[in-house]
């Protein structure tokens, strides 16, 4: 209880991120990484368009996708090969649409609304472990709008 007490946003925050990058691994899961095509080795969520620069968008879920440890960490996002995995995969379209997140408005949430969110990701991550497949392309678009959707962060 003391140790609740004493935990930060920024703490809750990192909670939050971590319950949504294992969303994302769950809904990519035998896909491989976004930038290199990588099937094998170590995986985080990768974002798109970087939290340093866009903090907004921390956490919705079609900025953030399966990618490789060191695409992710050693290659400082590996942009251009992220946007052409996105291209080949989606789109040009699709990628304009991401590129359209940074206009999201700046969103503000307390630490009682990320612990609601956090308890919401993980009833998400139970249904995907439960689901135990590879989702198609077309279900990682509509898992990510539906579970965005659930998670109600950009929506309310």
């Amino acid at each position: 209880m003391l140790r609740e007490k004493l935990k930060t946003k920024g703490d809750y925050e990192k909670l939050l991120q971590k319950e949504i990058n294992h969303i994302v691994r769950l809904i990519d899961i035998g896909w491989g990484c976004i930038a290199t095509g990588a099937l094998t080795g170590k995986f985080n969520g990768g974002h798109y368009l970087s939290v340093a620069s866009n903090p907004t968008i921390r956490f919705h879920l079609e900025n953030i996708w399966n990618q490789s440890e060191h695409s992710n960490m050693w290659k400082s996002g590996d942009t251009l090969r992220y946007q052409d995995g996105i291209v080949n995969l989606y789109g040009k379209e699709y990628l304009e649409c991401l590129n359209s997140l940074k206009s999201i408005p700046p969103i503000k949430l307390s630490i009682d609304t990320i612990k609601e969110k956090i308890s919401i990701a993980r009833g998400i991550v139970k249904w995907l472990k439960l689901q135990d497949r590879k989702f198609n392309k077309e279900e990682r678009i509509e898992l990510r709008k539906r579970f965005n959707e659930d998670l109600g962060i950009y929506t309310e």
